[in-house]
């Protein structure tokens, strides 16, 4: 059975204007904002970098996230931005892009229950970042996405 996930999340412009929104498929809301499909805020001011989201189970949960967030005041916004992604990358960058031809390991700190290892087969716990190894610190989770059969 197929589970549906829920997300609040967060993209920002350029010069650092938020919007914040819920979801229940972030990559498809994310091209959205990336290609100005939707109107208003977001597109007025070029709200398309991914900078922070939450995954849940319930769509209530997720409703209840993004109007906590936008009750907030902008710096404590910055704040939770900045503890989990402190360069303000756009976590969304390389989606769709093609990884077959190398391995690659793509790091991003999510922010998802404890389960979420044994819930999504591929992805794995990564032991405590240390930056002789690569990692980056205050990132838990890595992404690896292997080549095809036969690919180099």
């Amino acid at each position: 059975m197929h589970k549906v996930f829920y997300y609040t999340y967060i993209v920002a412009s350029r010069t650092h204007a938020l919007y914040i929104g819920m979801t229940n498929d972030i990559e498809r809301r994310v091209t959205e904002h990336k290609e100005g499909k939707l109107p208003g805020f977001s597109a007025q001011y070029r709200c398309n970098r991914l900078v922070w989201f939450e995954r849940y189970t319930s769509p209530g949960t997720a409703i209840a996230r993004e109007k906590q967030l936008k009750g907030w005041r902008r710096s404590k916004k910055l704040i939770l931005i900045e503890q989990e992604n402190p360069t303000w990358i756009d976590w969304s960058e390389d989606w769709g892009k093609n990884y077959l031809k190398k391995p690659q390991v793509l790091r991003l700190r999510l922010h998802l229950r404890e389960s979420f290892a044994q819930e999504a087969p591929g992805f794995s716990r990564g032991k405590e970042p240390q930056r002789k190894s690569g990692f980056c610190p205050g990132y838990d989770f890595a992404f690896v996405l292997n080549p095809a059969p036969g690919g180099t």
